[in-house]
Order: structure tokens, then C-alpha cells, then sequence
């Protein structure tokens, strides 16, 4: 990103709108689920193989934004896990 860029321009939520890009079945089937696994196997369990397959396809596709930033935090500074490793590796000695 440059410095005359926004801040929020290489944000993923601008990218990605789940209400517009994924079909209102998708949302369906999970609200049907009514955040019961049991129930959730059920509506599965009615789909076809062909739409149980591109549910699946999806599912990974939403799971695989989601795991990028900024859903997630950005890994920890190098200094701070040698840091802990240090720390652990001291603590192990000590136990001894």
C-alpha cells in the first residue's frame, strides 16, 4: 500500500460483500440449521449431491477469507516469541 493510498484501501472488507456475492440459498440452508448441529444435519442431509458440493465450495471459500487479515490478527513480532521461547525453555530447567 502507498502512502497516498487510505488506510482501509487494501481492506478485505472492501473487496468482499457476503450479502451481494453469495446466493440467498447459501444463507437459507444455515438459517434453517437454527444453530443446532442436529438440525443443521438434517437440512444436509435433504440436499442433492450436486448441492451439497457447491455448498461445501462455498463454505471453504468464505472459511478461506475470513482467515485473512483483518479477521484475524497478524502473527506475533519475532522478538516476542523468541522471547517465550526462551522464557518456557528456562522454565523446563528449573522443573528439573
Amino acid at each position: 500500500m502507498s502512502d497516498d493510498e487510505p488506510d482501509d484501501a487494501c481492506d478485505g472488507r472492501n473487496l468482499f460483500d457476503p450479502r451481494t456475492e453469495v446466493p440467498s440459498w447459501f444463507w437459507e440452508r444455515i438459517a434453517r440449521g437454527r444453530n443446532n448441529r442436529d438440525t443443521f444435519r438434517a437440512v444436509l442431509g435433504e440436499m442433492s449431491r450436486a448441492e451439497l458440493k457447491e455448498f461445501i465450495i462455498r463454505l471453504d471459500e468464505l472459511a478461506g477469507f475470513f482467515s485473512e487479515p483483518p479477521f484475524v490478527p497478524p502473527p506475533p513480532a519475532r522478538n516476542s516469541e523468541y522471547h517465550l521461547q526462551t522464557q518456557v525453555s528456562g522454565w523446563s530447567r528449573k522443573v528439573s
